[in-house]
């Protein structure tokens, strides 16, 4: 009897110290999680680029930058939008915005990722050319694209500057 309750006693020892140890591991995951997750959301809130995610042809989600180039109040302002609606009716091509946007989105759901050129409208009216890169990724079980943007409007005019005195000479 003596051998059974000492070993009774043992065994809660044991299962104390393993419960504290777990308790203890979870913490330590949970808190790198908690500094891993802290990470991305700064890497994306601070990216000199536009990241949005766009799923169902809307935007779902965006950063700070986004509201920045566009000349909008709030992300809630660009989100539930499609691509076209923040655009001018036609691009620079003469396509129509609302279906060059529709193919762009193939073209990368078809390649695994596609970069190109956009013309995007600011909430003041005023145009900007934007360099475009679409990558379909999965995200928290759902299909959907990152987007990148970046203003390319000073590097296209220094660009057209240099052919004009190109020509010139």
């Amino acid at each position: 009897r003596i051998i059974i309750c000492w070993m009774s006693r043992e065994m809660r020892k044991q299962s104390v110290k393993y419960t504290q140890k777990l308790e203890d591991d979870i913490k330590k995951k949970t808190s790198e999680i908690k500094k891993q997750k802290d990470t991305i959301e700064t890497l994306f809130e601070k990216s000199s680029d536009g990241i949005l995610i766009i799923e169902d042809g809307k935007f779902i989600q965006c950063n700070e930058r986004n509201v920045e180039m566009l000349h909008y109040h709030s992300k809630e302002d660009l989100l539930n939008t499609r691509p076209s609606e923040l655009s001018p009716e036609f691009q620079p091509d003469g396509r129509r915005s609302d279906e060059k946007s529709e193919e762009m989105i193939a073209l990368a759901l078809e390649k695994g990722s596609h970069q190109f050129e956009w013309v995007h409208t600011k909430a003041n009216g005023e145009n900007f050319l934007a360099e475009i890169t679409l990558t379909p990724i999965i995200l928290n079980s759902r299909n959907v694209l990152h987007v990148v943007w970046r203003d390319i409007s000073e590097k296209k005019k220094a660009q057209d500057a240099l052919i004009e005195q190109k020509d010139i000479l």
